[in-house]
């Protein structure tokens, strides 16, 4: 269980709330879980990225009656992490930031919301007590 829990990424502590101690039926304390569980510790994490990482291989090389060359989206993704190939070069020229001329009318409707919301948090919050 512990190996599991180090895998998806828990917390020890959130992983000691898991393992009640046999004598007291209480969670065990950090000490007693690095004490006789350092192995699981150490390794769960790394199972999960191996397991993941070969599904993730499988998809993008096995052919498939879609994409008989392999997974294309598995791919791009393998190449960009793996091997940091890039869809935008540096060379490329910056997208310029957005103004109310260029934004659609969903992105103006977003920019107004946001900014009464923060407004409407300011005008509700609880003045400091001195």
């Amino acid at each position: 269980m512990v190996e599991a829990a180090a895998a998806i990424g828990l917390t020890e502590a959130e992983m000691c709330l898991l393992i009640p101690n046999p004598e007291t039926g209480k969670p065990i304390d950090l000490k007693t879980l690095r004490a006789h569980f350092r192995n699981e510790l150490d390794t769960g994490h790394v199972k999960a990225h191996l397991k993941v990482g070969a599904g993730l291989f499988k998809n993008a090389t096995t052919p498939t009656g879609l994409y008989p060359g392999g997974n294309p989206v598995c791919q791009f993704f393998w190449l960009k992490c793996r091997l940091r190939w890039k869809q935008n070069h540096d060379n490329d020229p910056e997208t310029p930031p957005a103004t109310a001329e260029r934004a659609g009318d969903l992105e103006v409707a977003r920019r107004i919301a946001y900014v009464l919301e923060m407004g409407s948090r300011k005008i509700t919050a609880k003045p400091a007590v001195a």
